[in-house]
Formats: structure tokens, C-alpha cells, sequence
């Protein structure tokens, strides 16, 4: 590790910085920066000791082109238990409105919270069953009476 050169010098090296400004400037020298398109869905979920933080960005794309600006990625399932997802639009929120209505169902007719255990089983089930025809990737997590807990879904589209 270089932790003895980086204690000595204070941590970033900026000896290069006048150079590679200069030779930026010089119209012979343009450097090679590819351009790239952001396109797809950022979603995670970071688990801490009292729960689950979940993040996603707003948009949703059609290739490289955006579509909605305001796109909701982050679906409550049940009273502790979320997810975000990604993928196909009608893929997902099939997929998370069929999930969030057996959980309703199951509080019905138990009168218990459910467990991201069962979700778990209950959505491996269902993705397993159409063997890849449905194209979401899903973050499930939440709280229940075993702790906080994130488990993840990918289904390549």
C-alpha cells in the first residue's frame, strides 16, 4: 500500500495538474474523453441496524431517450416492507401490485404482518414460474420480526 507516501504528502497528488492544463489548451493535444449516455435505472438499498434506507433516481428510459421525468421506483408492499425496481414499466408494477395484494390478503386472513421471507419465496415463485419472460430487477426489504433485512431479484431482460 502507499499509506507512507500518502501520510507525507497529504493524501492527492496535484504535481500533474499544471500539465495536463497547458496541454489541454494546445489545440495539437485533444485528449481522449468518450462521450457517454446515462441511460437506465440507479436503484439500492443500505441496511443499517434499525431498518433499510432505499434510494432510486426519477426517470424512466426508453433507450437513450427519457421518457418521464417523474417515475416512481420505490413501491411500499406492505406496513414494513418496500421495494425499488427496474425494468420493463408493466413488467414491474404487475409484479409489485401482485405481491402488495397477497400481502394484503395474507394480513386478512392471518392478521400479522408479514415477513420479507415470505416475499421472498412468494416473488422467487412467481419469477421462476415465467422463467425469465418477465424483465425486473427488484430490491425487496424492510423490517419484520427478525430484524432489517434487503434481499434482491434480478431477472435479465
Amino acid at each position: 500500500m502507499y499509506t507512507k507516501e500518502l501520510s507525507k504528502e497529504g493524501g492527492f497528488d496535484f504535481s500533474l495538474f499544471e500539465r495536463n492544463n497547458e496541454l489541454s489548451k494546445n489545440s495539437k493535444f485533444e485528449p481522449n474523453i468518450k462521450k457517454f449516455t446515462k441511460t437506465g435505472t440507479t436503484i439500492c438499498a443500505v441496511m443499517h441496524k434499525s431498518g433499510v434506507v432505499f434510494g432510486a433516481d426519477s426517470r424512466a428510459t426508453g433507450g437513450s431517450l427519457v421518457m418521464d421525468q417523474d417515475c416512481m421506483k420505490l413501491h411500499t408492499l406492505s406496513h414494513s416492507i418496500m421495494c425499488a425496481g427496474a425494468g420493463t414499466a408493466a413488467d414491474l408494477f404487475a409484479t409489485v401490485n401482485m405481491i402488495s395484494s397477497e400481502l394484503q390478503m395474507l394480513k386478512m386472513n392471518t392478521g400479522n404482518e408479514s415477513r420479507i421471507s415470505h416475499v421472498e419465496h412468494r416473488l422467487h415463485d412467481y419469477l421462476f414460474r415465467h422463467m425469465g419472460q418477465i424483465g425486473v430487477a427488484l430490491i425487496v426489504g424492510g423490517y419484520d420480526i427478525k430484524g432489517a433485512d434487503i434481499v434482491i431479484f434480478y431477472c435479465r431482460w
